[in-house]
């Protein structure tokens, strides 16, 4: 587990790092965000060392899945905005609230769908993870039906 985070996740944190700050994104961090949050701004290997130092392993394996699962999410979420064409995008919020799905991850204006709300693990029967949500200053909503339509060409 520790030689994959070393061979994949390092490398995903630099991408999900770079850019962010291209793009010029505020980034809060809140919640259990604090391992993330010593990845993206201080050095993964900082989060790998403070994980490692917990007193127990199942502590130590449960602090490295999770910070493997978020910065691989995060990751993927990058990703999409790539692919999208990410033209605007204000703030991210990466912590509890975001884990919980009370709060979107993000508001973002793409080229290929306008704008959208990017939730982390956005669950259809959740009413608020399919309600259209506009960023600010837009008129118009990306939804999940939009995003899949754009997937599949």
């Amino acid at each position: 587990m520790i030689e994959d985070y070393k061979k994949y996740f390092i490398d995903m944190v630099y991408d999900v790092r770079n850019f962010i700050r291209s793009r010029g994104i505020e980034v809060y961090f809140t919640g259990r965000a604090a391992r993330v949050r010593e990845a993206l701004v201080n050095d993964p290997y900082i989060a790998l060392f403070a994980i490692l130092s917990m007193p127990s392993d199942d502590s130590r394996k449960m602090g490295l899945e999770n910070l493997r699962r978020w910065i691989h999410q995060l990751w993927v979420i990058v990703k999409v905005c790539e692919f999208l064409g990410l033209r605007k995008s204000e703030k991210w919020y990466i912590g509890q609230s975001w884990a919980e799905g009370t709060v979107p991850l993000a508001r973002v204006e793409t080229e290929k769908l306008g704008p959208l709300s990017i939730w982390f693990e956005a669950q259809i029967h959740i009413p608020r993870h399919s309600r259209e949500v506009p960023i600010a200053g837009s008129s118009r909503c990306g939804t999940l039906n939009d995003l899949s339509k754009v997937l599949s060409t």
